[in-house]
């Protein structure tokens, strides 16, 4: 099964493009807190999301600063570099996006 769940806050706007097919595309990072925490503080990692049905909902609703519910699915992608070298890319892909409470906590 491959099923990412959780909460993030957008370190910037969302970016919405459209493909050359006219589909709507939704791109953003979020910061994730881990529970280790190490000498008081919790350790952030930054997560790629991939947003296509949700996509403009997103863009409309969320902006830096703001926190997310969001379920999806782990994706990789390989891809050559203009280096010539392969590189690997992992994006979470969003089913589902949903608002969290104004002044919630994101623990």
């Amino acid at each position: 099964m491959n099923k990412w769940m959780g909460i993030g806050r957008f370190g910037k706007d969302p970016e919405l493009s459209t493909t050359t097919t006219g589909k709507k595309v939704c791109r953003f990072s979020l910061a994730v807190e881990r529970k280790f925490q190490r000498e008081g503080e919790r350790a952030t990692d930054w997560l790629d999301f991939v947003a296509w049905n949700a996509a403009e909902f997103i863009s409309k609703h969320f902006s830096k600063g703001d926190s997310i519910y969001i379920e999806g699915e782990l994706q990789t992608n390989v891809f050559e570099g203009k280096d010539g070298k392969k590189h690997k890319r992992f994006e979470i892909v969003v089913e589902n996006a949903e608002f969290l409470p104004s002044g919630g906590n994101t623990n």
